[in-house]
C-alpha cells in the first residue's frame, strides 16, 4: 500500500509430495480483497511456478468455490488442551 508491504501469507510446503498448504495470514490494514489476493492468488501462481502438483487452501468456507478450489476430506490432529474448547471444537 503505498509501496510498504501490508499484509503477508505463509505457505507449509511438502516437498516430496510437492503439496503446499496455505490460508496462514495476517495484515496491517483493511484493503478490499486483499485476503484472497494474499492467501490463494498469490500462492496459487508461486505453486505453479515452482512446479507444486497441489495447493490445499484449507477447510470450510464457500467463498472459495469461486476462485476453483474444490471441497476434499480434510483431517485435524489438533489437541485443545481447554476442556471447554475441546469440547466445542
Amino acid at each position: 500500500l503505498g509501496g510498504e508491504r501490508i499484509a503477508a501469507s505463509l505457505l507449509a510446503v511438502d516437498p516430496v509430495g510437492r503439496v503446499a498448504h496455505g490460508r496462514y495470514w495476517g495484515a496491517l490494514a483493511s484493503v478490499s480483497c486483499l485476503h484472497f489476493e494474499a492467501c490463494y492468488y498469490q500462492p496459487i501462481a508461486w505453486c505453479i511456478e515452482q512446479g507444486i502438483l497441489r495447493f490445499e487452501g484449507g477447510a470450510q468456507g464457500e467463498h472459495k468455490l469461486a476462485r476453483g478450489l474444490l471441497p476434499v476430506s480434510t483431517q485435524s490432529v489438533h489437541w485443545l488442551r481447554h476442556p471447554g474448547l475441546r469440547e466445542a471444537v
